[in-house]
């Protein structure tokens, strides 16, 4: 078990600073560095097996709320939303969290793990071999795929603990508007998914019973508070950066840092 002045004073801190730039570089809120990270420390410091998933993924979704509102501020700053776009999306995405979310506390951590894993390691092959590159003037939203597609990417995103950047970016850049838009309507996105996966977290003290000090339902609050600090401070640097970066470059980026997740995923 790790000492705790070096995971609140050095490993917290670093996970924060890193998750925190790479969600406003990338408009995501952050999961698919804070799960494995957790996992981790988790691991390490004791908690039972049987629940490191489930504190991995509801301790990530309480971290999300800080970094997708730092987010949020950030790219609508920018210039980098589609408010009809989002308008759409939020109330079915909310809808699926809630579903998905709800449904892991039936699941075992170690396949969550995997099916986690698997399903990063599909967006970053779909990233590099099969979005249209195509760009659309227009930002109005279709009525009839936007709801839809909110109910799956909620119900994924409340399932696999992540804030849908993952998938909404694919799915938006798939309709082909512009990656920067796209990543900071993801970035606004990711607030309610966060809001309710915390939520529903902290609701599974109700007929969940661990041992876990410090803990509300699936959620540890140590890692959440030192974490989110830091993830606060370092938004806004990665927001900033993307501006410098050419749209294609931080696609195939984005696709590179999922891959390489998920195949830490596997082997740890």
């Amino acid at each position: 078990m790790p000492d705790n002045s070096i995971l609140f004073f050095i490993i917290f801190p670093i996970v924060g600073i890193f998750t925190g730039f790479l969600s406003g570089m990338f408009g995501i809120g952050g999961s698919i560095i804070i799960i494995p990270a957790l996992y981790m420390i988790f691991d390490k410091i004791g908690i039972p097996k049987s629940e490191l998933m489930h504190f991995s993924i509801g301790t990530a979704f309480s971290i999300m709320i800080f970094t997708s509102i730092t987010n949020t501020v950030s790219h609508i700053k920018l210039g980098n939303t589609m408010p009809g776009i989002i308008a759409k999306m939020i109330p079915s995405l909310i809808a699926g969290v809630i579903i998905g979310t709800w449904s892991i506390k039936y699941i075992g951590s170690e396949s969550l793990k995997k099916i986690f894993a698997s399903f990063l390691i599909l967006i970053a092959i779909d990233l590099f071999i099969k979005l249209s590159k195509r760009i659309r003037k227009s930002e109005t939203p279709c009525p009839k795929t936007l709801p839809f597609a909110g109910i799956i990417i909620g119900s994924i995103s409340g399932l696999m603990g992540i804030g849908g950047g993952s998938i909404v970016i694919p799915f938006l850049l798939f309709l082909g508007y512009e990656t920067r838009k796209v990543i900071g309507t993801s970035a606004v996105l990711t607030l309610p998914i966060a809001l309710t996966g915390a939520a529903i977290s902290a609701l599974h003290m109700i007929d969940i019973h661990t041992s876990v000090p410090m803990s509300l339902g699936f959620i540890y609050f140590p890692a959440l508070l030192t974490i989110s600090a830091f993830c606060v401070i370092s938004v806004p640097i990665g927001a900033k950066t993307l501006g410098f970066i050419p749209q294609e470059r931080a696609r195939q980026i984005f696709a590179i840092l999922l891959f390489i997740t998920s195949l830490r995923m596997f082997f740890f």
